[in-house]
């Protein structure tokens, strides 16, 4: 797993990627606790999710032509800079309370700044990083992800008891400047295929519209991108179920507190950094697509486990053991696109992947509740969980049927 981490260029990536993702986490954990205390609404706080949370549906599709276009590098630098800039603008919402309406502006803004900074990190990673070794890549590019998400929260909230708001907008918006010199240091390999789509797309706006329909119609026309896009929507719309009724769950199931509620999404946390560790551990060994639809088969099943215990203890150990499968499939669906996409389609592909994942994760949270009204928690959530199990048997029986022909034609 460590052997990637020898590449110059990916190691650059690798520590500006965990840095920033440490200060988004710092800045996460303490944000929607300051715009509560601030005005002791809940609705108020959920504006803050739902302003980041929106660009990813109705941008991050768009952004992806604008990515295939222009310099990967000079993109993702750009886009850090600018986040950075944000956090600065948010500091007057400390110091001018009339100005307090800024934190959902500029929620929104840097959430549609990132919908331009992930596809393109995304599609840079393949020129960076041999083919065999990105598997391993996004392993570790997931391990970061994890490790933020479980230490981010808590340093949030220790600057925010601490040291104020403000802190915690500081701390972010210098974890984007270290992660556009990080970026400012790696060296890209020049793309044959990007400079000649560059020079033969003009920039009208019926270009731009053509682009995106071909990046949505290589999706369509792929086999293999087409079958993986239906697998990730219904395992987001899985996804979004289970998280409509997670938070009900430890309390009206369980007849746990907050503090159980605390411990569960730490399990899930370190379940996360085990399982993207052992998929970059083994990544030379097994095939992408198995770790797919086992993946899946895995969630579904663990979290279906979880769902019917009644034992607190027995929760939070199946919780760590879904880590592996949960956090494997996504890392293997992530390698598959980087493999199977064309480099000058990468950006409107990855684009597409981040739209459907959020429209049907946002499906999934609206159905999971409506159902919630009618039934019983846990069987909405085992319904969650089945449609994981769906997810995975079109990815097994997509899986069988490659290797079929495969072994056809070899002979």
């Amino acid at each position: 797993m460590y052997t990637v981490l020898r590449n110059r260029n990916y190691f650059l990536l690798w520590i500006g990627g965990l840095i920033s993702s440490l200060g988004d986490w710092v800045l996460m954990g303490a944000l929607p606790f300051y715009v509560y205390a601030r005005t002791g609404s809940p609705l108020a706080t959920g504006l803050t999710f739902a302003a980041s949370v929106l660009p990813w549906i109705i941008l991050s599709s768009v952004a992806g032509v604008f990515v295939d276009r222009w310099d990967l590098k000079r993109t993702m630098i750009i886009a850090d800079l600018s986040r950075a800039a944000l956090m600065l603008l948010l500091l007057l919402v400390t110091v001018v309370p009339a100005l307090f309406w800024l934190v959902y502006l500029i929620s929104f803004a840097e959430a549609c700044i990132t919908q331009f900074f992930n596809p393109a990190s995304v599609t840079l990673l393949p020129r960076v990083v041999d083919k065999d070794l990105l598997q391993e890549a996004n392993a570790l590019g997931s391990f970061s992800g994890s490790l933020s998400r479980l230490a981010g929260p808590l340093l949030g909230g220790v600057l925010l008891a601490l040291m104020g708001p403000a802190s915690t907008m500081i701390a972010d918006g210098i974890s984007y400047v270290c992660s556009a010199v990080m970026i400012m240091l790696v060296i890209v390999p020049p793309s044959f295929a990007k400079r000649t789509y560059e020079q033969t797309q003009p920039g009208s706006i019926t270009a731009y519209w053509r682009d995106w329909l071909e990046g949505l119609g290589t999706v369509k026309e792929h086999s293999t991108l087409r079958t993986l896009f239906l697998v990730i929507a219904v395992a987001a719309l899985a996804d979004g179920v289970i998280n409509a009724l997670f938070v009900i769950f430890p309390a009206a199931v369980l007849h746990l507190g907050s503090t159980q509620y605390g411990e569960m999404l730490t399990a899930l946390g370190v379940g996360s950094l085990i399982g993207s560790f052992l998929v970059g551990l083994f990544a030379q060994k097994i095939p992408p697509v198995r770790v797919i639809w086992g993946g899946l088969f895995g969630k579904g099943l663990t979290y279906l486990l979880v769902f019917n215990s009644r034992s607190f203890l027995l929760v939070l150990l199946i919780f760590i053991l879904s880590g592996t499968p949960a956090i494997g499939w996504q890392i293997s669906a992530q390698t598959l696109i980087q493999i199977t996409a064309e480099e000058r389609l990468r950006g409107r592909v990855f684009g597409a992947y981040g739209a459907i994942l959020s429209l049907f994760l946002l499906l999934g949270t609206g159905l999971g509740s409506v159902l919630a009204v009618s039934l019983q928690i846990v069987p909405v959530l085992d319904i969650g969980c089945g449609l994981l199990l769906v997810a995975g048997i079109v990815a097994l029986f997509v899986s069988r049927k490659k290797e079929g022909n495969k072994s056809r034609s070899e002979v």
